[in-house]
């Protein structure tokens, strides 16, 4: 199954969906500190740091 992460955070949320079988197609966060984790561990996924308003 495909996701769309919205207000990702740091991708804990993520990492347990895909464990679960999940696959995801993008990420999307605003807080810069949050996107500096997600960067380093989210993989070669699309990666939106910006407000999910503007996406």
């Amino acid at each position: 199954m495909k996701s769309l992460g919205i207000f990702s955070g740091a991708g804990g949320l993520a990492k347990g969906l895909e464990l679960a079988g999940f696959q995801h197609s993008a990420f999307v966060e605003f807080n810069k500190h949050a996107c500096a984790s997600l960067f380093y561990s989210g993989g070669n996924r699309e990666k939106y740091p910006r407000d999910c308003c503007d996406f």
